[in-house]
């Protein structure tokens, strides 16, 4: 992903970026920012991962800084059949090489798909002092959120 993130960068003359690889703790990254941005990444991080690092990110976001995240929280489209498989074969990655095998597919990796709770990530915004917030609704198979949000220490009534 860094690699073809570098070539995107040159491709499109940009040189005023930086790409690091990341941790579950950002404890690579310093400074603060002005922008954060994530979009269809954190639906594949386990939420108690996942809350800890959109935490870090809103205290590395100066004053007055603008964030645009995307989380899942639903999956409404799936039976409970469905979902209780993909739960076995997410936490239990030696049932869906079984699975494969029995099938006679190729080993390929099963990309983990989370649910977040709003309340969580809301109560997040509200501490870290993110009053101005604005939703937008996703769906790509699973029912998301784009949280687009300003971070202020003054609170707007």
């Amino acid at each position: 992903m860094l690699e073809v993130s570098e070539k995107n960068a040159q491709s499109f003359d940009i040189d005023n970026v930086s790409f690091v690889k990341g941790d579950d703790t950002l404890s690579k990254l310093t400074g603060k920012f002005d922008f954060i941005h994530s979009f269809i990444v954190f639906q594949h991080i386990d939420p108690k991962i996942g809350e800890q690092i959109f935490k870090k990110m809103i205290e590395m976001l100066e004053e007055n800084g603008i964030g645009v995240l995307h989380f899942g929280y639903a999956n409404s489209l799936s039976t409970t059949g469905q979902k209780l498989r993909f739960k076995l074969y997410r936490d239990f990655s030696l049932a869906y090489r079984v699975r494969n095998l029995v099938l006679g597919k190729k080993q390929e990796p099963l990309i983990p798909m989370y649910s977040y709770d709003l309340n969580n990530l809301m109560l997040i915004l509200q501490q870290n002092n993110c009053h101005t917030c604005h939703v937008r609704f996703s769906d790509h198979g699973v029912e998301g959120i784009l949280l687009f949000f300003r971070k202020n220490k003054e609170v707007l009534y």
